[in-house]
């Protein structure tokens, strides 16, 4: 069947009209009525659509500050041990600029950040204005502790309310745990800021490398200030916790209260997996609103052929734009939207050829209808897909198929807004992803990728009996370097020494940057041989790389542990860490700038780093 006119009412529809104009105008008052619930849903889903958008946006921007206190604190620990001073006086010195251009940024709606060494409240960014919160002991708290010791086990953030604040006004709590490495037994620390013993009862379910939390406290109304400029009334929206149990609470935001039936439910995950529930009322007008349909059908049966005519051609569009919005809205990818567009175009109009592109950057391109090319002839038609200036997609349509497709700008019209809206929703949620898991000094992966790939690589080489190595290389002398030169000197050789790694591995292997000078290769090979031969390739292509970069005078060389274990033979992520550091230390010990291969003879030359595969590194030196 041919489909050349997707939206006009077929002849045979306006005959029929004519012959029986009475029976036609009780079609359309019914037809009618269906059109308005079908436009109320569409209308429903826009507007949930755009009201998630906004609270993902404003999440995402409140969520920030968290993750930075994590690098600052570890930075700071770093430091603290290369310089040999107080954790506490560099603490005391840098937090305050450090949080400054956070508070600058997000203003008055970010009532307070903070760090809670050992989870006693220390380090405020308005200490004027939350004077009641400071020293609050978080782990003596009988409300939260219970969740907060939770969420220092799964090592997870955790964002709680809205809820009343100790120094006043409803906020959102945005708290992330943080850990680092070496620290001293957990108890020993509390009991030396505290003066109190901690209670065994939850504190042995504490880790030692638990060093305190980084806290956002946000406003929320200023928060979800973003619900109210989308233009949307508050009395068809509410927006309401869901709890532990699955019930769903009162509406923080927004007053609408009617039933989950009449509304489109949307739900909202949070960073730490928690969900808000959003309601928006699909509101069908008043019936009595059909009265003109009556009217003019009574009249005159031509007339009723007319108002069918244009009521069809509105529903036709409709019920396109309702089709495309449902089979794109919770499409996962971006080149999946644009197949799903290619297809929905080649079943309205089968006869037409051309093909869907993604953004400029993407390089993805989709053919429209059987047997055309990525390639095909686009010297007909195009129709660029745009949302705030950007370009989100370019539909192009060779000459025959526009000609054979007589209602296709109006098609195009009506689902190119949430063609738009779903590609820049996917592009932001992709976005927020990458950043999570890379490294923002070196543009490499970060040691929060580390755990997964690992685990993923050790089933393969178990399954295919291939080989796993896990390298650690580090600048020899860094630090006396970086204290020469200064820390841009150190942050740009990390940098190249970053690209350099890169540029040296195969497309199977992966870089990690696990802080300071220090970065880990993963790779996937047949025999240890082969390791070490990509690894003095990595070697040559590293030292290269610095020593054209170091002034004249000096040496910048990198050395490398490897440790390599065939898949049957494969142990945990931390002992082959363990190991490659072991052989690492061994290269430094023995000349630097070499490699090593972990033996069962180094088991007691040197010390085991601990690591920990759920950390993030800060991404500066």
């Amino acid at each position: 069947m041919r489909r050349r006119h997707a939206l006009r009412i077929p002849v045979v529809y306006v005959v029929f009209i004519l012959v029986a104009g009475f029976a036609i105008t009780a079609l359309l008052l019914r037809y009618d009525v269906g059109e308005d619930v079908n436009q109320a849903r569409i209308t429903s889903a826009e507007t949930s659509q755009s009201l998630s958008n906004a609270i993902y946006q404003a999440i995402g921007t409140y969520y920030t500050p968290t993750v930075a206190g994590e690098g600052f604190v570890e930075a700071t620990v770093s430091q603290a041990a290369t310089l040999g001073v107080s954790e506490t006086q560099l603490l005391n010195e840098g937090f305050a600029p450090f949080a400054a251009p956070l508070v600058n940024e997000l203003g008055a709606a970010l009532l307070d950040y903070q760090l809670a060494p050992i989870g006693v409240v220390t380090y405020s960014a308005r200490p004027a204005e939350n004077a009641a919160a400071i020293g609050h002991n978080l782990l003596t708290d009988d409300e939260r502790r219970d969740t907060i010791i939770d969420t220092i086990e799964e090592r997870a953030p955790i964002i709680s309310g809205p809820l009343n604040l100790k120094q006043g006004g409803t906020g959102i709590i945005i708290r992330q745990a943080i850990f680092v490495p070496g620290l001293r037994p957990f108890a020993e620390r509390y009991e030396d800021v505290t003066g109190l013993a901690p209670d065994p009862a939850w504190a042995d379910r504490i880790p030692d490398d638990f060093w305190g939390f980084s806290t956002t406290v946000v406003d929320a109304p200023a928060m979800l200030a973003a619900l109210a400029e989308t233009g949307t009334d508050p009395a068809t929206y509410s927006l309401r916790k869901v709890n532990a149990d699955g019930t769903v609470g009162e509406a923080f935001v927004g007053a609408w209260d009617g039933a989950a039936l009449d509304a489109e439910v949307r739900d909202i995950t949070l960073p730490d997996e928690s969900r808000w529930r959003l309601y928006v009322a699909s509101t069908v007008p008043d019936p009595l609103h059909h009265w003109p349909v009556l009217l003019i059908g009574l009249l005159s049966t031509i007339a009723a052929a007319t108002l069918a005519t244009w009521a069809y051609h509105a529903s036709a569009r409709n019920r396109v734009g309702f089709d495309f919005g449902h089979a794109v809205i919770d499409l996962p990818a971006r080149e999946d939207v644009l197949t799903t567009t290619a297809t929905f175009l080649s079943t309205l109009y089968p006869r037409i050829q051309g093909q869907v592109q993604g953004a400029p950057e993407d390089g993805i391109t989709i053919p429209i209808g059987a047997g055309a090319s990525p390639e095909g002839n686009t010297s007909g038609r195009v129709w660029d897909v745009m949302r705030g200036g950007n370009q989100q997609a370019r539909i192009s349509i060779d000459a025959p198929s526009v000609r054979s497709a007589a209602d296709l700008d109006e098609v195009l019209e009506t689902i190119s807004p949430m063609l738009a809206a779903t590609l820049g929703s996917l592009e932001r949620l992709e976005s927020v992803s990458r950043d999570s898991v890379i490294d923002h000094l070196t543009d490499v992966f970060n040691r929060r990728r580390f755990q997964p790939t690992f685990d993923e690589l050790s089933i393969s080489v178990q399954r295919h009996g291939s080989w796993l190595g896990v390298a650690v290389v580090d600048i020899d002398d860094f630090k006396a370097l970086n204290d020469t030169f200064g820390h841009q000197f150190g942050d740009e050789a990390l940098r190249r020494l970053g690209r350099a790694l890169s540029d040296s591995i195969r497309g199977t292997d992966s870089v990690y940057r696990f802080g300071g000078d220090e970065f880990v290769l993963l790779v996937v090979v047949e025999t240890e041989e082969d390791a070490l031969r990509l690894l003095h390739r990595v070697h040559s292509r590293a030292n290269a790389v610095l020593g054209d970069f170091l002034p004249s005078g000096g040496s910048f060389t990198v050395s490398v542990g490897l440790c390599c274990l065939r898949g049957d033979a494969l142990e945990s992520m931390n002992d082959m860490l363990a190991k490659a550091d072991q052989a690492l230390y061994r290269a430094k010990s023995t000349g630097r700038d070499r490699i090593e291969v972990w033996g069962p003879s180094m088991s007691t030359t040197g010390p085991i780093t601990p690591h920990s595969g759920v950390e993030e590194s800060d991404g500066e030196d």
